[in-house]
Formats: structure tokens, sequence, C-alpha cells
């Protein structure tokens, strides 16, 4: 297990259904099976992060319709190519949503590599994502496909992650607030960090229908004590047949909040699309200290 206590920083124990540090703090396990590990006093509002509709929408854009699929796969490649062939491997996604992510790199890592385990583990602020995706890990260790995979969910923010030191060998960001310092402290010295953020011309079309005029995404450096190992760029188009597709691609992205609601309207009642995604992937390693002194 990789949660330490937000309290008092000491490793967290499994006993029956609930964690516990030797401080006896004490954290009891959802029935779904995740674990809220974010202290009131670090929420920024009542209830964090995206709520039902939007996490309705991300699971019918990404699970039901699978619109980023190939994405999925980049990460995969990129991954497979840049991380050791180890039979165990610990996995955190920081800011994991409702699990998409995670369960699908989880299933290419697994039957591409044939690694004996993989221990996966996710944190999000918000939780009704963090209960969906606990919910959905537990429908998918049922099937043969993921007896392989140890699942673990916690409500916890990226800028504090309630993780063990170097105890993470991959740490997922996608399109995901990321604090670079909590990410070196928890990865081991061969982690690595996989990080996805749009390119320069994500969702154009839908951009300079809502905007007077459409910035292209610049390009993010590598975060402060990493370095960059590889980067690859997946682009490509999706040819929307139904409103309801471009209302749910609308709500899983900033685009939600910004941007002139009624050309919003408009848009969704096109019902038809075509939109331009681009993703700038990156893998990066955390600097070696000897090599900075």
């Amino acid at each position: 297990m990789i949660w330490r206590c937000p309290c008092c920083e000491q490793a967290l124990e499994r006993q029956a259904k609930t964690l516990r540090c030797e401080q006896n703090h004490s954290f009891d396990l959802a029935r779904q099976g995740y674990v809220n590990l974010l202290l009131p006093q670090y929420k920024n509002s009542l209830e964090p992060g995206d709520n039902e509709a939007m996490i309705s929408a991300r699971k019918s854009f990404l699970r039901s319709a699978q619109h980023y699929f190939p994405l999925v796969k980049g990460m995969a490649e990129l991954l497979k190519a840049s991380c050791s062939p180890a039979a165990c491997l610990s996995i955190l996604d920081m800011g994991c949503g409702e699990g998409y992510y995670l369960e699908q790199i989880a299933a290419q890592l697994i039957s591409d590599t044939g690694r004996d385990k993989l221990f996966c583990s996710g944190i999000d602020i918000s939780k009704p994502a963090i209960k969906h995706a606990a919910i959905s890990a537990k429908h998918l260790q049922q099937g043969a496909d993921y007896n392989a995979v140890g699942f673990s969910y916690a409500v916890a923010s990226s800028f504090r992650l309630p993780v063990v030191n170097e105890s993470v060998d991959i740490a997922l960001s996608v399109f995901a607030p990321l604090d670079a310092g909590e990410t070196r402290r928890i990865l081991n010295r061969e982690g690595l960090l996989l990080r996805v953020m749009p390119a320069a011309r994500h969702l154009y079309q839908l951009k300079e229908k809502l905007y007077d005029k459409v910035q292209l995404h610049q390009v993010e450096p590598a975060p402060d004590g990493f370095h960059l190992l590889e980067r690859n760029t997946i682009s490509f188009s999706i040819d929307f047949e139904r409103s309801e597709d471009i209302e749910s691609l609308l709500m899983m992205t900033p685009l939600n909040w910004h941007g002139n609601q009624q050309a919003k309207a408009d848009l969704i009642s096109l019902g038809r699309l075509q939109v331009e995604v681009d993703f700038d992937i990156q893998v990066l390693k955390p600097n070696d200290p000897e090599m900075a002194r």
C-alpha cells in the first residue's frame, strides 16, 4: 500500500475496513472501496472537482464512445519503450477522474508486456469521481482481463499527495494539475512521469466557434526538477454525429466554463462536427540530485 496519513505523514496500514497509522489516525474505507484522505482544511470548496454531470459526460465520451482510445495506445507505447520490464509495477494516476486512463493503461501493460502484477492507485479531489472509479475497478476485477491488477483509490489533492516517499514507479498526469515537487517525492529512483497536455491545435474547431480569436496551445516545458526522455504528439480528427457527444466533450473540458453561452448552445444543436484533437505526451524522469550539486 502506498498511502500515508495526511495528518502526520506516517504510512497507513489496512485493518479490516479502516486505514490506520502509528499515531492512531484512522480513515474508513467507503462501501465502494475508496478512502477519503483530503482533509477539510485543504478543500477549496464544499464539493471540489467534477460533479456528477461532468463525470457522466466523461464516461459517455471516453468509455462508451472510446473517442480518445488512440491517446491511450500512444501513452502505453511510450511507457513500454521507456520503463523497466519489472514483474511488478506501481502506478499512480494524479487526477484520475473516474478511472478511465488508469484502467486502460493497466490493461495495455498487462496484455502487451506479460507483467505478473500491477498495483494501480488513483487520486482526485472529486469524491463522486473517485466513487465511480472504485465501483468500476470492482467490476473489472471480476473478469479475467484484470485479475492481475490491484486497484486503490483515494480522495486527495495532487498538491498534497498522501503517498509514501519513493513508492511509485510511474506517475500519470493526464490533463491534470501537477505539483513537480510532490511528484518527485513519491517517485522512486527509477520512476517516470507520464504527462499528457493539449498540443497546439487541440479542439481548434470548437474554440473557433466559441471565441472571437483562437489562441494555439503552447507546448509545456519539462516541469522543475525533471528532464525529458521521450515525447510524442498524437493528432487525429473526430467526426461527431450526435449532439450528445459534442455536449459531453464541452462538459469535460475548461470550455464548459468559458466562451459564449449562446454559441455553445448553437454548437451543440449542430449535431454534426469534425474536431481536431492534438495531444502532447511526455515521458519525464526526475533529475539526479547528485548531478545537480
